[in-house]
C-alpha cells in the first residue's frame, strides 16, 4: 500500500553535500524518494565552511558557517527566544562557547522551520543536536522531532563529553517522538551510560539503480588508475578511524595476495 506523504513538510538538519559522509549520502537518497511519495516540502540545513543556499533535486539546501552567524544573537527581536534557550541550558555546565553556538543554531533552525512551515524536523547525531532542548519548548509539540543517533558515544572525544553530561543527554533523548539508528550497535549505545530510551533500528538500504552501469564504470576506473585486468583491488568504504575496521583490512591484504598467487 502506497503511503501518502502529501502533507509532509520536513527539514533535515545534518551534513550535506555528499559524498562527504554517510548522513549526506542518506539525505541525498531520501530527497527523491520523498518527492516520489509526494512530500509537500523538503529542506536541508547543514553547517560547514560555506554560506550558500541552493535548490537540489527539488529541495532547498541551506549551508551555513555557524560561527559566522553568531551576530544573530544581537538582534533585539530574537531576545525572547535567546532567553528561553539560555534557560533551557541552565544547570548543565556547558561552556560559554557551546552555549553561544547552540543558541545561534537554535535561531537558525527555528527560522528555517518557520519559513518552510515544517511539521517534522529530523536531526542527526545527538551531540550535534543540543538545540532540541530549547526548540522543543519553543515549538510546544507543534512540530514533530525525530533524532537519528549513530556512533557518537563510541567516539573517544565525544564519549567524554556525553558521559560528563549524562543528565543533559537523558533529557534530550526524552524529547523526540521517534529516535532511530542505522544499526542495533548504535541503537544500544546509550545503554552503556544508563539511558534506555526506545530506539527504532532502520537499516540504510542501497539504491540498486545507482549500480546499473557497474560493468562499464569498472573498466573506466581501472583505466583511470592504471589497473590491469588481473590486478587485485582492495576497496574500503568508511572513515579512516579504528572503529571502522581499516586495520583489519590492512592486516588481511598480505594473506589474500599470497593465496591469490
Amino acid at each position: 500500500m502506497k503511503k501518502d506523504y502529501s502533507n509532509l513538510r520536513v527539514l533535515f538538519v545534518g551534513s550535506y553535500p555528499p559524498p562527504y559522509g554517510g548522513i549526506a549520502s542518506l539525505i541525498q537518497l531520501l530527497i527523491p524518494g520523498l518527492k516520489r511519495f509526494s512530500a509537500q516540502d523538503i529542506a536541508v540545513l547543514s553547517f560547514g565552511n560555506v554560506n550558500k543556499i541552493e535548490q537540489v533535486e527539488g529541495a532547498l539546501i541551506y549551508r551555513y558557517q555557524l560561527i559566522n552567524q553568531i551576530w544573530k544573537i544581537l538582534l533585539p527581536w530574537k531576545w525572547k527566544i535567546i532567553l528561553k534557550t539560555m534557560m533551557s541550558f541552565k544547570g548543565y555546565q556547558l561552556s560559554l562557547k557551546k552555549k553561544i553556538l547552540f543558541i545561534t543554531k537554535t535561531l537558525i533552525v527555528n527560522d528555517i522551520s518557520k519559513t518552510h512551515q515544517s511539521n517534522v524536523v529530523y536531526f542527526f547525531h545527538s551531540n550535534s543536536s543540543l538545540d532540541i532542548l530549547p526548540l522543543s519548548k519553543i515549538w510546544k509539540n507543534k512540530i514533530g522531532i525525530v533524532l537519528e543517533i549513530f556512533g557518537e558515544i563510541y567516539d573517544e572525544h565525544e564519549n567524554v563529553f556525553i558521559k560528563e553530561h549524562t543528565k543533559l543527554f537523558n533529557n534530550i533523548l526524552s524529547i523526540p517522538q521517534v529516535i532511530t539508528a542505522s544499526s542495533q550497535h548504535c541503537a544500544n549505545s546509550f545503554k552503556q551510560i544508563g539511558i534506555n530510551k526506545p530506539v527504532e533500528v532502520i537499516y540504510i538500504g542501497v539504491d540498486l539503480s545507482r549500480f546499473t552501469h557497474a560493468e562499464k564504470l569498472k573498466h573506466q576506473y581501472r583505466k583511470q588508475f592504471n589497473c590491469e585486468k588481473g590486478t587485485v583491488l582492495f576497496l574500503f568504504f568508511g572513515r579512516f578511524v579504528r572503529a571502522m575496521g581499516l586495520e583489519s583490512l590492512i592486516e588481511a591484504i598480505p594473506k589474500v595476495i599470497k593465496e591469490k598467487k
